[in-house]
């Protein structure tokens, strides 16, 4: 430190140095987008209550246990003297790659609470064969006499949770139920008098709230749509709330959770886009989803030759579906899936959430947060709904009358814990990355005016009006780029018009398969260029951890007067500089968090500080540093402070914070100087009555 017993002391300067990375190259495609506007989003309202209950039953008993590899085969239980005679699994060829042991016991019911809607007709059935899900339908017989007027159907029972699940009903007769699974777990059959399931149920769930914001458009991985992959992520939702009771889903993750919201603009809707996209994508390993929808169409056994045979019937009627979404939503409280098939191919994945009069409230992904979606079911008959593969197909004139409806239990296809995986990689970010399904990799660039790429990265500082940004990624892939959620044109040569101040880009990144152009990610960037009078504290703080130019160096000035007794007789004040050339051990930024090394004219020592998210306030700075003069290596000056909470005001000078600060004993929160010279140690205070005292910290050049 120069001129260290003079009336001033200048605190310190610093620089920073940040390393623009990696030079990529790309090329591009386009994607197809529709604006649509979503009602305004309820964040928080009390939540229905999911129906528990819980099921007591008495001692167990085995009855069969049978060895099944991946030929297939079946599971029968006959000649016991018990409920289950006539029970029978069918295990298609192909549902389980190696050898599984299925055990086959039961538990007599001997109570419930779930009150009057559950009425047990068959034992608590158990199947155990190590819980993994199958990669086909599987079809169970159970004998049950069911009496006219009166419906029946599976459910699984959670001993754990307490709740119930529907299971998906393929046929009836005089003796017997059959219902399909794809994982077993404790499940009964319950029967209820049709004249008591009501026109009028209502599980409490609701679109514009409940479901997804975004519209079914499909992706990369799901380039045919991710209808199902929406809807049963948000029925896990609803069913468990991650987010913490009364959160509701709708709008929640807009713009990844961020602000300012954006519910007119569903691109950078990125990590929930992915997420469901994910799930969709687990769903379709093979040709498994499209089995399941299609071996739902009906399936009987016939006892012949002293063993049992399995037949192809007619599906159940459309009055034993409406049954089935009755029932399951009268007993559970919860919203439902619901498929439909149209004569023509495809099909299609919805939630039913709600029956009045007799129709079926839909949550349709093509059209979110729409309330007056149903499919209309009078005289026994359904009629045809009509919606699409996706939206996309939709706006091109290509929907569907669909005219086969089923019923489709939530976790037969997808386990829960499944998606619990998946959304925890979406709380993490990194959904789309890891795992079976993933989105390809890519890398964002600019082109400068001498034809160079590099990274583009949040905070680039544009000398030029005009940018050229492109893509790298093994997908055949390009960059659509929006301003204010107005897609931009480029010029003939492939440049994007900058506006002076700072243009917060959002960059979709699309990329071609099967001849389509589907969406990958989404990203916002800010992009500075010209005069930034008007340069938000945010853009300011993302050029100081991603430019050299406008964050090479950090200066901090002030005037502290300091008193000790032993200089000139009880008061004193002194100034006092240290430099810090540009090519120095600067500033390194990590997000919002800073340290840098001094080591310059005799001077060491180390600098940390926090800003906040904002730029609006230093929230914190550390400094401790040691001078040695150089002609007296015995004289040696030490000094350690600490700033906090220091409010940020920034200048129309481009790339600076400029703030002085008054009362600025609130600001320096401890503050210690100690001097040495020979065997003479000094410890000096601040003066914080002297109104003199001022500080200011410049963020730039």
């Amino acid at each position: 430190m120069r001129a260290l017993f003079s009336k001033k002391w200048l605190l310190l300067s610093l620089s920073v140095l940040i390393a623009v990375m990696l030079v990529l190259s790309g090329c591009g495609t386009k994607n197809n987008s529709t604006t649509v506007t979503q009602p305004a989003a309820v964040l928080s309202r009390p939540h229905p209550t999911i129906r528990t209950g819980d099921i007591n039953t008495g001692p167990e008993v085995e009855v069969a246990t049978q060895s099944i590899d991946s030929s297939g085969g079946m599971v029968a239980v006959s000649n016991t003297g018990g409920p289950l005679d006539g029970f029978v699994i069918d295990v298609p060829p192909g549902s389980y790659s190696g050898i599984n042991t299925f055990d086959v016991s039961y538990a007599t019911i001997t109570s419930q609470t779930f009150g009057s809607d559950i009425d047990p007709i068959s034992p608590m059935i158990s199947v155990d064969n190590g819980g993994t899900y199958s990669s086909e339908l599987m079809f169970i017989r159970v004998p049950v006499n069911v009496p006219t007027g009166d419906f029946a159907m599976g459910f699984y029972y959670d001993a754990t949770t307490k709740q119930l699940e529907g299971m998906p009903l393929l046929s009836t007769d005089t003796d017997s139920i059959t219902v399909g699974a794809m994982h077993f777990s404790d499940f009964f059959i319950s029967m209820i008098p049709k004249t008591l399931l009501s026109k009028d149920i209502d599980s409490g769930f609701r679109p514009g709230i409940d479901d997804w914001e975004f519209t079914n458009y499909g992706s990369y991985i799901t380039p045919d749509g991710e209808c199902e992959g929406q809807s049963l992520t948000a029925l896990w939702y609803y069913d468990t709330q991650p987010d913490g009771q009364d959160l509701c889903l709708y709008g929640r993750y807009d713009n990844n959770g961020n602000q300012p919201a954006t519910p007119d603009f569903w691109q950078d809707d990125s990590l929930g886009y992915r997420f469901v996209s994910v799930a969709q994508a687990d769903i379709d390993t093979g040709t498994f989803a499209n089995n399941f929808w299609l071996n739902l169409g009906g399936k009987n056994w016939v006892f012949e030759n002293n063993k049992w045979n399995m037949v192809n019937i007619a599906g159940i009627s459309n009055e034993a579906t409406w049954d089935l979404f009755a029932y399951s939503i009268q007993a559970t409280h919860e919203p439902q899936l619901v498929v439909i098939w149209s004569a023509d191919g495809g099909g299609h994945a919805m939630i039913v959430y709600r029956i009045n009069g007799g129709n079926l409230y839909i949550a349709d992904p093509n059209y979110p947060g729409n309330t007056d979606r149903r499919i209309i079911y009078s005289n026994g008959t359904f009629q045809q709904y009509n919606s699409g593969a996706n939206a996309t197909e939709i706006a091109k004139g290509n929907g569907e009358a669909y005219d086969n409806i089923q019923y489709y239990a939530e976790s037969t296809v997808l386990p829960w814990d499944q998606i619990t995986q998946l959304w925890t990689q979406f709380k993490n970010g990194t959904i789309g990355t890891i795992g079976t399904n993933q989105f390809p990799t890519y890398n964002i660039y600019y082109e400068d005016s001498e034809g160079n790429e590099d990274a583009l990265q949040d905070g680039y500082v544009s000398s030029n009006e005009l940018i050229h940004i492109g893509v790298a990624s093994p997908a055949a892939a390009e960059v659509k780029i929006y301003r204010e959620g107005v897609e931009l044109q480029s010029d003939d040569n492939g440049d994007y018009q900058l506006l002076p101040g700072d243009n917060k880009l959002g960059v979709e990144i699309v990329g071609e398969i099967h001849g389509s152009d589907e969406y990958m990610d989404f990203k916002y960037i800010d992009v500075f260029y010209g005069a930034t009078s008007t340069t938000s504290a945010t853009g300011m703080l993302a050029m100081l951890q991603n430019q050299t130019v406008f964050g090479s160096n950090v200066s901090i000035n002030g005037t502290i007067t300091m008193s000790g007794s032993d200089i000139n007789n009880g008061s004193t004040s002194f100034a006092g500089s240290v430099q810090t050339p540009a090519q120095a051990t600067g500033i390194q930024w990590n997000g919002a968090t800073f340290t840098g090394a001094i080591d310059s004219y005799g001077t060491t020592g180390t600098v940390t500080g926090t800003m906040s998210s904002d730029g609006n306030t230093l929230i914190s700075l550390n400094v401790n540093a040691v001078e040695t003069d150089p002609t007296n290596t015995s004289a040696v000056s030490k000094w350690t402070y600490t700033i906090s909470n220091l409010p940020i005001k920034w200048t129309s000078t481009f790339g600076v914070y400029d703030i002085n600060a008054a009362g600025l004993d609130s600001y320096v929160t401890s503050f210690e100087y100690q001097n040495t010279s020979g065997n003479d140690t000094s410890t000096i205070v601040p003066d914080w009555s002297d109104t003199t005292n001022m500080i200011s910290i410049n963020f730039g050049q």
